[in-house]
């Protein structure tokens, strides 16, 4: 079993894109001097400001971004009163490249989409560009086969207009991908055909670090061990020490599956010392992982579990998942090596957990993107529709007026009432396109959400059914292993009646029955519910004394309100919060606040809770949650007509309004 992290090739994807895309469409010439042509630029008439705008961004999308963006904005200004194509693209470019820098790669894709798939009769230079930084910005959200074919695109263009250092920088990306792919006879056919004797200092070192990945993929030992070592003997800068610590790493990688185990702890030491000098702690975690996978081989389980447990020390700091799920399963196999069977079952669930968020992370990123594709598309197949429909009456209406009067008249009047229905009808179209998609996107969601909260009960069963199969687990382990398989499989149930009491609400099969009752009887029955829950985390619930007042509701409905909203005050409460419940009446309406001092929301975030985006985060002892609840209380509170909202400080604590009607003599008829 491979132990060190399946994604460590990311390191390099990380290296090249740093180092060559941000500098990614300089001209044939350099900008010695911005100064200048700032001067320059005051003395010039438009079309020759929006040629030099072109250059001093050249010049700062190298060095400063806020810079880099302003001048962006200006050039487009005054290229679309010039309706100056060139300017358009190279300031868009410039804002895409931007967004990449800065890590909004989505926002970057949704703005360079309108313009790739646009038809041009010439694409030239700045195409190129955008084709380039959009390809940067996919393999950096991991959909490397989209980015591999914006690469290729540039690629074709840039060998046109015979741009030698721009295809050394592209050629460099597009070999990263592939080697991302595992595609390494492609990685190395686009390597070697790179002219890297012309290229700098930093381009030869990257080449190295390149080719020793791809013969270490294709298993060719000693050409790969060959390129790492040579890295070893550049220079001292940033970019040198990084490719000295990825060297390093895969040194040690390489050793291991040697079974040089001597020569493996001294790479991958080195390798930590190379990214401490850069102090970037969370790229330690791979050459960490590569030092507790050897002691492990080696039977040295005690040195083993040191290491692996700092490594994941920092994962858990700097939420590095990928490199943190890879320690995490080796921890699982310690422990089972040293028989501690309940720390094993305990990091084999966390591993399961961690590779399921993993998964859904990078779904739910193919989906943005493709969806942001998609809706472009459509809105630019309207336009067209809309346009040709436009064209379509403009004649018939010339040709009437060109005839009679009268027929005229008739005609337009029939086509008033023709626009009028078809206006109906694409309106109609529309809102159910949008409920679609709506219902499209909660569906993925709701997959999502079976897949994992589902899971890992399961998993925690068949772990619990599978030591007492071994016979490995004695009576006070398994004691210790039941309480917590009980605690997953009440978040379960939780779960599953909020999923079948959407659903049937969905399916327009929940009939609201209203009927009078007092709401605190529904408060005191949760909190006898929940009250074991309430001890465990010793937090004090306050219910106050009661209104007085009967709502008219559908008692079922409120029923899953409360015991929603009191399970997430629990959820995010610890050792000393309190919980309290006061009414207020006001207008025919009874007002009911939820009132926690738990850890609060971000404020960012508030406007999340009630929306089909399924905001959740992990309680206070990391318990699961779905953001499935919230929404469903939204949806009985005001199918009984009344509202819900919230008011919260992060670190402050949280508190839930929501309003029901008071009970009227007059409900009974």
């Amino acid at each position: 079993m491979n132990f060190i992290c399946t994604r460590s090739f990311l390191f390099l994807l990380y290296f090249i894109l740093s180092l060559f895309t941000i500098k990614s469409y300089g001209q044939s010439r350099s900008v010695d001097n911005v100064d200048s042509l700032k001067a320059e630029y005051k003395k010039q008439n438009p079309s020759k400001q929006a040629e030099t705008i072109i250059q001093i961004l050249e010049y700062y999308q190298n060095i400063d971004v806020d810079s880099s963006v302003l001048y962006a904005n200006r050039l487009l200004e005054l290229s679309d009163s010039l309706k100056y194509e060139d300017g358009i693209l190279a300031g868009n470019t410039s804002l895409v490249n931007a967004d990449f820098i800065k890590g909004a790669y989505f926002e970057g894709i949704q703005r360079a989409i309108p313009f790739l798939n646009q038809q041009f009769d010439n694409e030239g230079y700045h195409h190129a560009n955008l084709y380039l930084v959009t390809g940067n910005c996919y393999g950096s959200l991991g959909l490397y086969k989209t980015g591999v074919e914006y690469y290729l695109k540039a690629r074709k263009i840039f060998s046109e207009l015979e741009e030698e250092d721009k295809l050394n920088k592209i050629s460099n990306n597009l070999g990263a991908l592939y080697i991302r792919l595992e595609n390494f006879e492609s990685a190395l056919e686009v390597f070697n055909n790179m002219n890297i004797s012309a290229g700098n200092r930093a381009l030869k070192v990257t080449s190295k670090v390149n080719f020793g990945f791809i013969y270490l993929g294709l298993k060719d030992f000693k050409k790969a061990e060959s390129h790492f070592l040579d890295v070893l003997d550049f220079g001292d800068d940033a970019i040198e020490v990084r490719a000295k610590a990825i060297s390093s790493f895969k040194l040690g990688d390489l050793y291991t599956q040697e079974k040089n185990y001597k020569k493996a702890l001294y790479h991958f030491n080195r390798s930590i010392e190379f990214f401490s000098l850069l102090e970037n702690e969370a790229q330690t975690m791979n050459p960490l992982n590569g030092i507790a996978k050897v002691h492990f081989i080696s039977g040295d389980l005690a040195s083993a579990l040191t290491v692996a447990l700092r490594s994941e020390e920092i994962g858990e700091k700097t939420q590095t998942l990928s490199e943190l799920n890879s320690v995490v399963s080796l921890l699982a196999e310690i422990y089972k090596a040293q028989g501690n069977y309940k720390k094993a079952y305990e990091y084999s669930v966390k591993n399961l957990a961690l590779s399921d968020s993993l998964n859904i992370s990078q779904r739910n990123q193919e989906v943005q993107v493709l969806e942001a594709e998609y809706n472009f598309e459509r809105r630019e197949e309207e336009l067209k529709l809309a346009q040709n429909i436009k064209f379509r009456n403009q004649k018939l209406i010339l040709g009437g007026v060109s005839s009679f009067l009268f027929v005229s008249l008739i005609f337009i009047f029939v086509f008033y009432r023709s626009k009028k229905n078809k206006e109906k009808a694409n309106r109609r179209l529309e809102r159910l396109n949008l409920d679609l998609e709506e219902t499209n996107k909660i569906k993925n969601q709701l997959f999502s959400i079976i897949a994992h909260d589902l899971r890992n009960p399961l998993s925690s069963l068949y772990g619990l059914v599978t030591l007492l199969e071994m016979k490995a687990a004695d009576k006070d382990e398994l004691d210790k292993l039941i309480p917590e398989l009980v605690s997953q499989f009440k978040h379960t149930s939780t779960l599953l009646n909020n999923l079948l009491n959407w659903s049937k609400s969905q399916m327009q099969g929940y009939k609201v029955t209203p009927i009078k009752f007092d709401i605190y009887d529904v408060f005191i029955k949760n909190v006898e519910l929940l009250s074991n829950r309430f001890d465990e985390k010793e937090i004090i619930i306050d219910l106050g004394s009661g209104s007085g007042e009967d709502v008219f509701a559908d008692k079922n409905m409120m029923d899953v309100v409360v015991l929603n909203i009191l399970s997430n005050a629990l959820k995010y409460c610890d050792k000393g919060d309190t919980v309290s419940v006061n009414t207020l009446s006001e207008s025919g309406f009874l007002i009911i606040s939820i009132k926690d001092t738990g850890m609060g929301i971000p404020k960012d975030k508030i406007r999340l809770l009630f929306t089909s985006s399924f905001y959740s985060t992990a309680g206070t002892r990391n318990e699961a949650g779905t953001g499935l609840g919230l929404m469903l209380c939204k949806e009985f509170i005001e199918k009984n007509g009344g509202k819900i909202w919230v008011e919260s400080k992060f670190s402050e604590g949280t508190t839930f309004y929501f309003k029901l009607p008071i009970y009227d003599s007059r409900n009974d008829s």
